[in-house]
């Protein structure tokens, strides 16, 4: 088992160095169904990879979204610069203003471990982390050596392509890779607020509407 921090990772790591190879990668987002004793199908939603940025957004059918990426407000999208170590995060709940939530990408401390499996033909390593109090596991690649991964998570030696969430009971796996580049820019057209006071906006929503959930 070994401790790997987050910072230090980054530290030692210069992503500019790696080749310039763009990936999309498709997630099957499941919940774990107790009456059915199995993980249930939710929704899919599609990564963006280039190089030291990500663009994440949940996949309908049709796709709305087209590039360049992050241009246009889109609810429920979230945009990542591993190298400035900003988060972003569009909501507009309850048709209320278009929010940009900014957020800094947390600094985790991943214990990796011996175990491995593969997913869609890649070796993938395990790795664990604790969460706002929920523990994570995580298998990644370094077949494809990007600290990226689904959510605000990252900070590993490569692309996370499985990531299940103990308390919540839910998994997120790659169910498909594709290497194709596509333009990603900052989102900007929004109301932009701290994550404190998107919080804030969400509990006085709740306390007006509590029948309705608010993401």
């Amino acid at each position: 088992m070994i401790k790997l921090s987050f910072l230090l990772f980054f530290l030692a790591l210069d992503v500019t160095s790696f080749a310039q190879t763009n990936y999309q990668i498709i997630y099957q987002s499941s919940r774990w169904d107790n009456e059915l004793g199995k993980f249930q199908p939710i929704f899919k939603k599609r990564l963006l990879i280039n190089d030291s940025v990500s663009y994440e957004y949940t996949l309908y059918t049709p796709d709305k979204l087209k590039p360049p990426y992050g241009k246009k407000f889109f609810g429920h999208t979230s945009y990542k610069n591993i190298s400035s170590g900003l988060f972003l995060f569009q909501s507009q709940p309850m048709n209320n203003p278009k929010y940009l939530i900014e957020d800094t990408i947390p600094k985790f401390d991943w214990e990796i471990f011996p175990e491995q499996k593969i997913i869609l033909n890649y070796k993938c390593k395990k790795a664990t982390c604790t969460y706002n109090g929920t523990l994570y596991i995580a298998w990644y690649t370094e077949e494809i050596p990007l600290p990226h991964g689904p959510n605000i998570f990252g900070g590993l030696p490569g692309v996370i392509l499985e990531l299940i969430s103990t308390k919540w009971q839910t998994v997120e796996i790659a169910i498909d890779i594709q290497t194709q580049h596509v333009e990603i820019v900052q989102p900007a057209v929004s109301k932009k607020v701290s994550r404190e006071k998107f919080d804030k906006i969400k509990m006085d929503l709740r306390s007006r509407l509590p029948a309705i959930i608010i993401r």
